[in-house]
């Protein structure tokens, strides 16, 4: 009996042993040969099934997946359905169900075609769409995946809009923040990693909203929910377009800049604009710490890279005054069980028993470098998004060099008591790797993880002209190496990793030109040993010049039998192999002493804050608004500028800088003044800028509607109201 094949649609392959018949004249020549046929055509196949059935021969359709492409997806055209045939022989792939998911997952192998519908899925899908090979022909395939995903999470329809790589390309241009749109605020920031294609295009687009706004750009794109690394290329954008507009720069502007910029970027900045000289210093030990982050650092940076020799004696002397100051607090903080570094580390189990815990100590790390680091370590490639959740600083011990201030930050207590303690937790080298002991640990456990970077390539490159440079890619390096470490332990420990260092450095070049004193060993712009001076006063140091002497009773360091000579200007102990010292540290300025300490963990919530405002006074006269923020997060977050505008000449800008912590309630008292009346609080706006630990912003508007006024006179009805008239 001969098998008769009929392809009616014209969209069979060729099935081995059947003549292939197309023409009624092929099909006269061969109908009664008893061959094996496959009869294409269909006015053949009918002709040709009714002469068969006369005869009583079977006819059965062809197989096709073409057909049955078509079949299931009324969309798809006979030219679309042999495409995806031919991609699905190519693959040797024999469709069952010939549903998307199949017919999808057989030809891409990705994980979107089985996953549910969800924010970070809708972005792969998206990036997906604009990077693979795309073809028309699948466009009705994706039709109904798509309404499932759409169906599922009704929210994110707009994001699953897109089927074609054009469509993709402007949902991600919306997503990349290319214009601020509601859009951002929508869907937050992008949950993957930019393309690196797309740098070139968002650059331009930047680049022609900075010149539409004059920068203002700039200034509300680092407010948007945005991923770091596309601010972090935002701003070298900004600094190109405010470099040839000096015109519109705004110290705003240049803050923003200047917390992602490094090496050559900084000089570029610091030459936009002066920065204005610090307040006198203040005595608490919190507020110096502000002042050191806010003002003097920034000053002191700007002063080298412009090299302006007025504002580098100023800082000198900014220097000197801290010195002193801290010489008569440390003795005090020894004991104070906060501020000082050691205390940091002292805590760090009984703050965090639920998690893992690794601490990262990098030698020498001051607190510029450390930012640098921050960046690279929150803009870095990993599958787990890497979160700040503390960004503090704090106090190194005394003197500022690694054989006194390393042991103590490991063990968690003063110098004078390093050799007595054990080392906090385990202790790893920095020629080994911390993974094994993370994925072994329990919670509550400390891993110390040893860099010796950079302290080694300052001192190593130290006669480099590319010292920055060669600084600034070993950081990247590290980051490297930590993120490397953090991606290898399981999603489901909680590790949180804590980063510090045993001292800072001094912000600039050293000559060692200083003889050391007898009986001392030096090392940068200490020494120690046997002073020559026995005779110490009630401060427990002495001054002599540029020198401060330091009684090893005062200063915790009986047990090492030593006292401790540190410098106090911007030189350096003398060294027959140095002239002078690029970042030398052992001395007592800010930028050796107040030292990072930066607390991360993975793929934290964004913070919620709930801001309230009240407040009750008499129109016109001065008053008092309560200022109420609970932080639910587990983030230090910070307000960091709050405008309060009730219209006319009632406006109120705060910049002070408020710490919110973790978990807390934190009510600020604001001075109005002149209270407004009923009618401006109704028509009042008041916009909050809180920051987070990895210095990025956002923005809250709390209601009003709790803000009160007592007013001699108001008026509710029309004058005219109950008059004949």
């Amino acid at each position: 009996m001969p098998n008769i094949l009929l392809d009616r649609d014209e969209t069979a392959d060729p099935v081995k042993g059947h003549k292939v018949i197309e023409t009624e004249v092929d099909f006269l020549n061969a109908a009664l040969s008893g061959g094996d046929f496959l009869i294409r055509g269909y006015s053949l196949c009918e002709w040709a099934e009714s002469f068969y059935r006369g005869r009583n021969i079977t006819c059965v359709s062809a197989p096709s997946i073409v057909g049955d492409l078509m079949h299931h997806y009324s969309g798809l055209s006979v030219e679309q359905a042999q495409y995806i045939s031919q991609k699905l022989k190519a693959e040797k792939v024999k469709p069952a169900d010939f549903s998307p998911q199949e017919i999808l997952s057989s030809l891409f192998h990705t994980y979107l075609w089985d996953s549910p519908a969800s924010k970070s899925h809708a972005a792969d899908w998206l990036l997906w769409l604009d990077g693979s090979e795309y073809h028309e022909a699948f466009e009705p395939v994706f039709y109904p995946l798509v309404f499932e995903w759409k169906k599922d999470e009704p929210e994110l329809s707009e994001l699953y809009e897109a089927i074609t790589p054009e469509s993709a390309k402007l949902l991600l241009q919306k997503w990349f923040g290319a214009e601020i749109t509601p859009f951002l605020d929508k869907y937050g920031d992008f949950p993957a990693q930019v393309p690196d294609k797309w740098l070139a295009k968002l650059q331009e687009a930047w680049a022609g909203n900075m010149i539409k706004t004059r920068g203002e750009f700039f200034i509300e794109f680092f407010k948007a929910p945005t991923k770091r690394e596309l601010k972090q290329e935002a701003a070298k954008v900004a600094l190109d377009y405010f470099e040839k507009n000096p015109e519109f720069v705004t110290a705003d502007a240049c803050n923003k800049i200047v917390r992602f910029a490094t090496g050559k970027d900084s000089e570029r900045i610091s030459k936009l604009r002066p920065i204005p000289e610090p307040r006198p210093l203040p005595q608490h030990p919190d507020a110096i710490i502000e002042w050191f982050m806010e003002e003097y650092l920034p000053y002191k940076d700007w002063c080298l890279n412009t090299s302006n020799n007025a504002a580098y004696a100023h800082s000198l002397s900014l220097g000197r005054q801290f010195a002193e100051w801290y010489l008569d607090f440390y003795p005090t903080a020894l004991n104070s069980k906060t501020y000082i570094s050691y205390f940091h580390s002292q805590k760090l189990r009984g703050n965090y028993p639920n998690s893992v815990n690794l601490l990262v100590v990098l030698d020498g790390l001051h607190y510029l470098d450390a930012k640098i680091l921050m960046n690279a370590l929150l803009g870095g490639k990993s599958t787990h998004r890497l979160d700040i959740i503390e960004n503090s600083l704090c106090f190194a011990p005394i003197p500022t060099v690694t054989e006194f201030t390393k042991g103590s930050l490991l063990r968690g207590v003063q110098p004078s008591m390093m050799k007595e303690i054990k080392i906090l937790g385990e202790d790893v080298s920095e020629q080994e790797t911390p993974v094994k002991n993370l994925r072994l640990a329990q919670p509550g456990d400390l891993i110390i993880w040893r860099i010796q970077e950079p302290d080694n390539t300052y001192h190593k490159k130290n006669k480099n002209n590319t010292l920055k440079t060669e600084i600034e890619g070993q950081l990247k390096t590290q980051a490297k190496k930590i993120l490397d470490v953090i991606e290898q332990i399981p999603l489901s420990m909680d590790v949180k990793l804590f980063i510090s260092t045993d001292h800072g450095r001094y912000l600039g070049t050293s000559k060692r030109v200083v003889p050391i004193p007898e009986g001392m060993l030096a090392h940068g712009r200490a020494a120690w040993g046997k002073t020559v001076n026995e005779d110490f006063p009630k401060s427990g140091y002495a001054i002599k010049e540029n020198i401060a002497y330091l009684s090893r009773h005062r200063f915790g360091l009986d047990t090492f039998d030593i006292d401790v000579a540190v410098i106090l200007d911007d030189n350096a102990f003398q060294d027959k192999r140095h002239e002078q010292e690029l970042y030398s540290h052992g001395g007592l300025s800010p930028e050796e002493v107040i030292v990072p300490w930066m607390v991360f963990a993975r793929n934290v919530e964004k913070p919620k804050i709930e801001l309230s405002i009240s407040g009750d006074g008499a129109a016109n006269q001065p008053g008092k608004l309560l200022l109420s923020a609970i932080n639910t997060s587990q983030m230090n977050l910070r307000i960091v500028k709050c405008r309060i505008d009730f219209g006319q000449d009632k406006k109120t800008l705060i910049n002070k800088r408020y710490l919110l912590p973790p978990l807390k309630e934190t009510n600020i008292e604001v001075d109005i003044p002149s209270w407004p009346s009923s009618e401006q609080v109704k028509m009042g706006t008041i916009c909050v800028v809180v920051a987070l630990p990895s210095e990025d912003e956002f923005e809250q508007h709390p209601s009003l509607s709790e803000v009160k006024v007592t007013e001699l006179y108001t008026r509710d009805k029309s004058l005219l109201e109950g008059l004949d008239i």
